[in-house]
């Protein structure tokens, strides 16, 4: 195995005092796919193991005589003529395809109005690819997180979280109020106090944050979006320690509500202070409806108060990223990214027709804020959260009706399924995915659940 690099640009932010023993070790040895790379152009190359060659270009109808990654036939036929076989049959490279990331940063930058900000294009790292968002929490805790460390989530959370964080890295799950129970806003006291007792016992600060949020929906308002940024900044500067924020984009671009920002909290995180680290975790599920593609995309947002080689930093991140990447899932699917590419090719084609999708959420949403109404008895402790965007809306119950037990309760007798959310800080509720539901099913839903809530 090749020695490892020097790191220098990364060695000098606050990113690498941050990073987990595996974050520290980690990189890209110079192993098959580097020498296959020097290879490139040799007259004879025998270096990657993917069987390759010109012979078979006429019988797999390929209109080239280069050497081709040999592919069974039947695949070009089920592509159709959209999607030349020959391109997809051989490995991407371990970080993704080159245009592919290129694009999504563009994307990044467009749809966060970061755009107009000067030099922001060395102040976002180079998107690498990854198997869907799930791989790249999973990517990145792992790079900051070592086993007994802390990551701070907002106490309605996805579930797999814990499996990611606690299962198979080894982490703790600590939380915080999602909610001020006053003001049925973002706790965003709650959220500073913790971050500021987790950084007194850790050399850094690792925050998850999901909005619009699975399992409640709820997305901040511009207003909020900016006292969230501020409180983090605030501890950042008292802590003087790296506060890294991963932002779980999974649901961005759903939003029902005018009022609610549609923008990424990344967008107001990046180079607001040199101890603030923002990691944007997106991808091609939602966004672009690709669910079963699996293609997610990392990026870091940088400080131009670091002092360091921008361009060098990105390689430093993208070569910690590839060896994560290529000492697991190798790399990801070629295909999948062509797919994804293509549709990038005429995105404003792409978002036009992912309109359709979001108009139909929204009346979904409209009629479900409605239908919802009479299920709201706070006296009882049967309320939902607020809610704006996303896929979900969330109920809560009372501690003496389980939610499991409801759960079952709606699957046995009204055959209706939710999904049951029970935590050891106290959260008791269901998730309901009117996603998921005609318009004609949202008003009975909802009123199986009253009926057993009654």
């Amino acid at each position: 195995m090749s020695s490892p690099p020097d790191f220098p640009a990364l060695n000098n932010t606050p990113i690498f005092s941050a990073l987990s023993a595996f974050g520290k070790r980690i990189y890209l040895p110079k192993g098959i796919f580097y020498w296959a790379g020097k290879a490139k152009n040799a007259a004879i190359n025998a270096t990657i193991g993917d069987a390759k060659g010109a012979e078979l270009n006429q019988y797999l109808d390929v209109q080239s005589t280069k050497s081709i990654t040999f592919f069974v036939k039947n695949i070009s036929e089920l592509l159709g003529s959209k999607i030349d076989a020959s391109t997809i049959a051989s490995y991407a490279p371990i970080q993704g395809l080159a245009e592919l990331r290129s694009k999504w940063k563009e994307w990044i930058l467009e749809k966060t109005g970061l755009k107009a900000v000067a030099n922001i294009q060395s102040l976002l790292s180079t998107p690498v690819v990854v198997a869907g968002v799930t791989n790249a929490i999973y990517f990145v805790v792992k790079l900051f997180i070592s086993e007994g460390e802390t990551v701070l989530i907002a106490d309605k959370y996805w579930e797999n979280y814990d499996t990611i964080i606690g299962l198979n890295i080894g982490g703790n799950v600590d939380v915080f109020n999602t909610f001020d129970p006053k003001t049925r806003h973002f706790d965003v006291a709650a959220m500073s106090k913790k971050v500021d007792e987790i950084g007194k016992k850790q050399g850094k600060v690792v925050l998850l944050l999901n909005f619009p949020n699975n399992p409640t929906g709820y997305a901040p308002s511009p207003a909020e979006m900016a006292k969230i940024t501020d409180a983090i900044v605030k501890s950042a500067d008292k802590l003087k320690k790296p506060v890294i924020v991963l932002v779980d984009d999974a649901y961005e671009g759903y939003v029902y509500d005018k009022n609610a920002e549609k923008k990424s909290l990344f967008a107001y995180l990046v180079d607001k202070h040199p101890m603030v680290i923002p990691v944007k975790l997106d991808g091609a599920s939602k966004e672009l409806l690709f669910y079963g593609g699996r293609v997610g995309f990392i990026t870091f947002g940088f400080s131009s108060k670091w002092g360091v080689d921008l361009k060098k930093l990105d390689e430093d991140i993208v070569d910690k990223l590839s060896g994560a990447i290529r000492g697991t899932n190798s790399n990801g699917s070629h295909i999948s990214q062509m797919i994804v590419l293509k549709m990038m090719e005429n995105m404003a084609k792409s978002i036009e027709n992912r309109q359709k999708v979001i108009d139909v959420l929204t009346d979904r949403f409209n009629v479900f804020v409605k239908a919802a109404a009479n299920l709201n008895k706070p006296e009882k402790c049967i309320y939902f959260d607020p809610y704006n965007g996303g896929f979900f809306a969330f109920l809560n119950l009372p501690k003496d009706i389980p939610a499991d037990k409801l759960a079952t309760k709606l699957l046995d007798e009204q055959k209706l399924g939710v999904i049951p959310v029970q935590t050891k800080a106290g959260v008791n509720g269901i998730r309901i995915a009117y996603c998921s539901m005609p318009v004609a099913d949202i008003g009975p839903a909802l009123d199986k659940i009253a009926a057993l809530l009654a």
